[in-house]
């Protein structure tokens, strides 16, 4: 019985991956233009959000060495 509740959410991993790998198709080759477009906002909305994140640790950090001074 123990195992059978260990393999269970690695199944339900499984499935998980496979249904990305169906939407990652959908980003690589968009079906119509305004798709395309809100991929192109996506992929631009997340390296803003990424380089925002870093900057905000590295502000973080300076603080911090600053604080403790």
């Amino acid at each position: 019985m123990p195992l059978a509740l260990l393999w269970t959410p690695a199944i339900g991993i499984e499935r998980e991956e496979g249904m990305m790998a169906e939407e990652e198709s959908l980003l690589v080759s968009p079906p119509t233009q305004d798709v395309a477009v809100h991929v192109r906002d996506y992929e631009r909305f997340t390296k803003m959000m990424f380089r925002g994140a870093i900057t905000a640790l590295i502000i973080g950090l300076i603080v911090l060495v600053i604080l403790k001074s």
